[in-house]
């Protein structure tokens, strides 16, 4: 994983699109998904480097993640909760899609 503890990623970001910007900003070869939960866009990423699909802000779906193995990420690159429509391996290509052009601007 990134240097930082996802403890931190979770911590400080509340939006998925800009959790998983700021992941690849760091983590280079890592994947940004996009898709749903409950019917709501989401995105989070996989890091290929620790084989792990990881989801910063699922918490914001109260009581989702109940029951669930881990609450944060899992092993492999599928998102157990969440339904994939796509996958980026650009920032710049997530930002002119689904992600919003803002996530370009530093």
């Amino acid at each position: 994983m990134s240097k930082r503890s996802f403890d931190d990623w979770s911590s400080e970001y509340m939006v998925c699109t800009e959790f998983a910007a700021a992941y690849m900003r760091s983590n280079p070869d890592a994947v940004i998904k996009f898709g749903e939960v409950q019917g709501n866009d989401h995105a989070w990423v996989y890091d290929p480097e620790t084989d792990r699909t990881l989801d910063a802000t699922l918490s914001q779906w109260e009581g989702f993640i109940a029951g669930c193995e881990r609450d944060d990420w899992w092993p492999g690159d599928r998102h157990p909760l969440a339904e994939e429509t796509e996958e980026f391996h650009s920032l710049e290509v997530f930002a002119k899609g689904p992600g919003g052009n803002c996530l370009l601007e530093d």
